[in-house]
């Protein structure tokens, strides 16, 4: 028990020493307001689908789409707001995280594909949509939609998402299953649970925070382009198991796991860059991170990523 409540308090140590590190090295250029706006402007988008992602990694799943789906988001809100409104806007950004959502589980779980694969294969159909769409010139933002990229705001999206997932991930059978199916899938689906369907509504549960956080990605970055959302889903990944999610997933599954993993990421980026370094180095320094994660979080007798 001990050993676990160390494990459990280890992402956020980490967090707490690297960010005091930067402010040493970068003399406390990392704590003026404007900096600490800037980190927590990265990290919003990371962090709420690194919320909405702790259902599929609390069952053993992963989902590589999510990069092309939170680009193809950006397109549909940038154009929906430019015709018919911000409402509208979210609405169907939301829907298309469902539709993502029940694909990807849908594809994996029914049609017994992995789900490596089936992710892998949206990406590329999610890219090959956005490069067609916006392959002639950037689509812009209506001016009249800049106040979503206020801080405020989505600092208030950040805790009501982590108020509804918290509740639904610890309370309900929802989380209680998703835990099950990772810890155990054949002894949860032998004690009657259905799990192909909680694995497939949890796909949904991410696509829903993915589609919402296009939205207010395609604000910050001024309107959408071919590249949008690149990469996103390794900095989601990272994130997750950087804040102490179990890739195995299971009971040692948390929400806050990838709130102190998308800070701790974006914490590091910018201290980098406030020290001058490369951006491309940067992104080996992610890299190479994320390899020592996973190293040590490594059963080494039993092959298995620990719980």
């Amino acid at each position: 028990m001990k050993t676990e409540k160390v494990r459990n308090f280890l992402p956020l140590a980490g967090l707490l020493i690297v960010f005091i590190a930067f402010a040493v090295l970068s003399g406390g250029r990392n704590l003026t307001s404007s900096n600490l706006q800037s980190i927590f402007n990265q990290s919003f988008f990371i962090m709420l689908a690194g919320i909405c992602a702790t259902f599929v990694y609390a069952h053993g799943g992963i989902d590589l789409s999510i990069g092309g789906l939170e680009g193809i988001c950006m397109l549909i809100a940038v154009v929906s707001m430019r015709n018919i409104g911000f409402v509208p806007a979210l609405i169907l950004v939301i829907l298309t995280g469902i539709v993502s959502g029940i694909l990807i589980g849908g594809i994996s779980v029914y049609g017994n594909i992995p789900v490596f694969i089936t992710g892998l294969s949206l990406q590329y159909i999610y890219r090959g949509i956005l490069k067609v769409a916006t392959s002639k010139a950037l689509i812009t933002v209506p001016n009249q939609y800049t106040w979503l990229d206020s801080w405020g705001v989505k600092a208030v999206v950040l805790v009501a998402a982590a108020a509804v997932v918290g509740y639904l991930f610890k309370y309900t059978k929802i989380g209680r299953y998703e835990k099950a199916i990772g810890g155990n899938a054949t002894a949860t689906t032998l004690c009657g649970v259905n799990a192909k369907k909680y694995s497939v509504l949890a796909y949904v549960i991410l696509g829903i925070g993915v589609g919402i956080a296009g939205l207010f990605a395609m604000v910050r970055a001024g309107g959408v382009n071919p590249q949008a959302g690149a990469a996103y889903e390794m900095d989601v990944l990272i994130a997750v198991v950087l804040g102490g999610m179990p890739l195995t997933g299971g009971a040692a599954a948390r929400v806050r796991c990838g709130i102190i993993g998308a800070l701790l990421i974006v914490v590091i980026e910018n201290g980098f860059v406030l020290l001058g370094a490369d951006p491309n180095l940067v992104d080996g320094i992610k890299g190479i991170i994320f390899i020592a994660t996973v190293f040590v979080t490594i059963a080494r007798r039993k092959g298995q990523v620990v719980n």
